[in-house]
């Protein structure tokens, strides 16, 4: 059942982690998307020309 407080969170636009939370929900929650960093190291990777095994072969 959802609850006023938890229709009030969702209305103010808080955070995933605070309606998460609210919801009882365990786990740990991280402020940024949990992918940032393999995003971040690929295109480190590729603007280096040193991609991973998986590169696709002509």
């Amino acid at each position: 059942m959802v609850t006023r407080a938890l229709i009030s969170l969702i209305a103010e636009g808080s955070t995933e982690k605070k309606v998460l939370k609210a919801l009882g929900v365990p786990g740990k929650f991280y402020q940024f998307n949990i992918w940032q960093n393999d995003i971040t190291n690929l295109i480190r990777q590729t603007e280096k020309g040193d991609l991973p095994s998986f590169q696709r072969t002509v």
